[in-house]
């Protein structure tokens, strides 16, 4: 295996493939149906067809907070009182300028807190 390999690439082609996949299973599914096929073989093949799809969904699953993180973030717990009064105690003491540069860097995905708290230690 290469060094410069990108991983997240790597996930995204597994997943076009197994989405590839799902939808050769349904055509098969499809063409059974037409062929009057035994039920049992027409739903062996539209079992397979899901199984695909969910290996899909893990494929991307996997891969999307690399590509989408705002879309892959989630909130483990709301923020406590000192933690919300202490982020209104240092945007009060911002300018326009640092207000405007923080939501820059908020909207590109970084964390609030994270840039409230790092401007500090500057």
């Amino acid at each position: 295996m290469s060094h410069d390999v990108d991983p997240v690439a790597r996930m995204l082609a597994i997943g076009e493939r197994f989405l590839q996949q799902a939808q050769e299973f349904d055509e098969r599914a499809s063409a059974a149906v037409d062929a009057n096929a035994n039920a049992v073989d027409i739903t062996k093949l539209l079992d397979l067809g899901a199984v695909y799809r969910l290996r899909v969904l893990s494929a991307y699953g996997a891969c999307a907070p690399y590509c989408r993180p705002k879309l892959a973030a989630v909130e483990v717990a709301p923020a406590s009182q000192s933690t919300i009064d202490r982020f209104e105690r240092r945007i009060s003491t911002m300018d326009e300028q640092q207000v405007i540069e923080h939501l820059k860097q908020i909207a590109a995905g970084a964390s609030a807190l994270a840039v409230v708290e790092s401007a500090d230690d500057a």
